[in-house]
């Protein structure tokens, strides 16, 4: 159900103006200071989570201002940055919901352009209006899935890919007038945030501090809202949609009975929200190809490079008992062994439904095979992605950059009694250089 009429949409178009409060002194200051997290967990690409509370996480403060949207200040040092999702329209554009609609807890869509699938986060721009001085904690969720049909009071939404956050104290030197609405860029580098597919959707909460552990799950704090930027996403896409969690009232739990919007353009509902990824990334493609368990169909390495319908094919054996009948192994030679993050992305179906498929890359410092993706299958292809950024040149052979790939088939019953075929569409690895 939507809280936000027309009516309110139709006032939001006049508070752009006056919601961005305006600083005296002209041009674009700001501040910096470090936010230690006190709590945080990124998933891994094998599944398992990260933990990252206690990582200090360096910030710039910038002040949003009238008529100029003013310069961000950049103590960072480090290589330059790749902005894969921008929605920041700047003067003018800025506005949040005001007094009669407290906003402590949204989420809003996030859909990166191609060059964000699987890289680890560098920078996370966001937006917040505050009314008040003390500490608040931010904290920041990104799921993976939305999923219909839940009803109220459900969350819509599953996957969590991170869960990190910090406290934050509203000091006159970072924040000099308050109330005041102002831009933050989090370097975030250090928690190692990568979305495998580049689509997830963000959400944003002000609490009040939980102690004595400040894991983010104190109360909310109705002082501090997020800020949207009308215009358009100029990188990456979002819907003009949010999910604002006030029914009944702010409780963390995104339904899909909370969507809503501001009544269209130019008022549109997406958070201001940057982020950038640092880095160069690289496609890499398959040499070599080879089924080492089953009966090779057709195909070659190159049938293996892009998504177009042109598969690698194979069929299980009928005389043999192998426990994998299918096993396809695939080789390629990096560029550099010299990288900050590492996947593998595979497009397959099977002639049937229902079939277990297996990932693994070799680690070449254990010298052992590691499981990177389980799934079943169907009769579409399915595009699945791991990303691994903890010690990602491992799988790279030191001596010659070989990687190694091997894409198990076989099935969840003890046996199936007709012949089934795994087609591989697409198998490539993604590097990123530093």
């Amino acid at each position: 159900m939507s809280r936000f009429g027309l009516s309110l949409a139709l006032s939001l178009l006049l508070l752009p103006l006056g919601l961005a409060q305006k600083f005296g002194g002209g041009g674009g200051g700001g501040a910096s200071g470090v936010l230690y997290l006190s709590f945080g967990k990124v998933r891994q690409w094998d599944g398992t989570y990260k933990n990252i509370a206690g990582m200090p996480i360096r910030f710039t403060v910038e002040p949003i201002q009238l008529g100029n949207k003013g310069i961000k200040p950049s103590p960072f040092e480090g290589p330059a940055l790749t902005t894969v999702f921008r929605n920041d329209n700047g003067a003018g554009s800025y506005f949040y919901t005001g007094d009669e609609f407290p906003m402590p807890s949204a989420l809003d869509d996030v859909v990166m352009n191609a060059s964000g699938s699987g890289q680890p986060w560098k920078h996370l721009t966001v937006g917040y209006h505050m009314a008040e001085r003390g500490t608040v904690l931010l904290r920041w969720i990104c799921f993976d899935t939305f999923v219909a049909g839940r009803g109220p009071g459900v969350s819509a939404f599953d996957g969590v890919i991170a869960d990190f956050g910090g406290l934050l104290t509203i000091t006159q030197a970072l924040f000099p007038q308050i109330p005041g609405t102002y831009k933050i860029t989090f370097d975030v580098a250090a928690a190692g945030v990568a979305i495998p597919d580049g689509e997830f959707f963000f959400a944003t909460q002000m609490r009040y501090p939980d102690p004595p552990l400040y894991r983010g799950e104190g109360p909310f704090n109705s002082n501090f809202w997020p800020v949207f930027s009308g215009g358009g996403v100029a990188i990456g896409t979002s819907d003009d949609l949010f999910y604002y969690d006030y029914d009944p009232v702010p409780n963390g739990i995104y339904d899909e009975t909370e969507l809503d919007y501001f009544g269209g353009p130019p008022n549109h509902a997406n958070f201001l929200l940057q982020i950038d990824v640092s880095g160069t990334a690289q496609d890499v493609y398959p040499s070599f190809v080879q089924v080492t368990n089953g009966t090779y169909l057709s195909g070659t390495f190159l049938d293996l490079w892009y998504s177009e319908d042109f598969w690698y094919s194979a069929q299980i054996d009928p005389q043999s008992e192998a426990a994998n009948p299918i096993e396809i192994l695939v080789e390629t030679q990096a560029p550099t062994n010299i990288i900050t993050s590492l996947n593998f992305t595979i497009e397959a179906h099977t002639s049937d439904s229902g079939f277990e498929q297996l990932v693994y890359l070799f680690n070449f410092t254990t010298n052992q095979w590691r499981l990177i993706l389980q799934s079943t299958t169907s009769i579409a292809d399915n595009v699945l992605t791991a990303v691994i950024t903890s010690n990602p040149s491992q799988y790279i052979r030191a001596s010659d950059r070989k990687m190694r790939a091997l894409i198990v088939y076989r099935e969840f019953a003890a046996e199936v009694a007709n012949l089934w075929s795994a087609h591989i569409d697409r198998a490539t690895w993604g590097i990123v250089r530093p």
